[in-house]
């Protein structure tokens, strides 16, 4: 004679089901419970939210992502700022072209914004609270010097458009 025996379970998605097994009677299984009946090790395990070992894992990594990324940002945001403050100095190559072309030389000894404004009539549409000056030159080259208000600065050799040598 064979006994059938339901064990109810519980199911990974909150609904139960039941798990029937055939158990032969022998003399060898009098006494003893059968094994269906005995609580099974939860194969899954469905709490809510994450362990502090995966929070940690995910912070490791975006630390990680964000120590490769930051020097890379860094190099990007000064070669754009350096960029900005050559395309300014080249805009104003064409003005003190003009004024050479008036005057037969190049405005030299130029110190602030103003003073460029006044001689050579160059002016930027924005305020971007940068510094340009001009050095003295012989009168067929100059160099301006161009400082951002981030503390990046640009020195260009005119109007061969080389950057000055590095004192």
């Amino acid at each position: 004679p064979e006994a059938l025996q339901k064990a109810p379970r519980r199911s990974r998605f909150g609904g139960q089901f039941t798990v029937t097994s055939k158990l032969p009677q022998s003399p060898s299984c009098v006494g003893r419970e059968p094994l269906v009946n005995k609580p099974l090790v939860k194969f899954f395990k469905w709490d809510l939210g994450f362990t502090l070992i995966e929070l940690l894992i995910v912070i490791a990594v975006v630390i990680v992502l964000g120590s490769i990324a930051w020097p890379a940002w860094q190099a990007q945001k000064t070669a754009a700022s350096e960029g900005l403050l050559v395309a300014n100095i080249q805009s104003m190559a064409l003005f003190q072209e003009d004024y050479r072309i008036r005057h037969g030389r190049y405005a030299t000894d130029l110190v602030d914004r103003y003073a460029i404004a006044t001689r050579i009539g160059w002016r930027l549409k924005h305020d971007d609270h940068t510094h340009y000056s001009i050095d003295v030159g012989d009168g067929m080259e100059y160099r301006v010097h161009a400082k951002s208000a981030e503390g990046h600065s640009v020195c260009i050799r005119m109007p061969a458009v080389e950057r000055c040598e590095r004192l």
